[in-house]
């Protein structure tokens, strides 16, 4: 797992895509990954049009929601899943809309 910024570039899915996994390891190994909340938050906002603030709303949202402390690393894929410290799905920045 990356820590910061993939070292590609690639567009984020659409709202279409299939089902999130339910695991980091069920991701694909080419999936690319961050613990960087203030790049996937820049990046939903230029390929989802989603507004960092909404996006650290949703975060919060979803680590109450799953018993985490606001200052607690998880784990994104591109498209704005977000994945607990034991790999375990959490939610989606991007759930809700823009």
């Amino acid at each position: 797992m990356a820590s910061g910024p993939p070292a590609n570039g690639g567009t984020c899915p659409s709202a279409d895509s299939p089902p999130s996994p339910r695991n980091l390891n069920d991701l694909s190994k080419s999936a690319r990954t961050t613990t960087n909340e203030q790049y996937i938050f820049q990046r939903l906002k230029e390929y989802n049009s989603i507004d960092p603030n909404v996006a650290s709303e949703r975060l919060h949202e979803i680590k109450l929601e799953n018993g985490l402390r606001g200052d607690e690393n998880v784990t994104f894929d591109m498209s704005g899943n977000v994945y607990g410290p034991n790999g375990d799905y959490l939610g989606s920045l991007t759930q809700g809309g823009k």
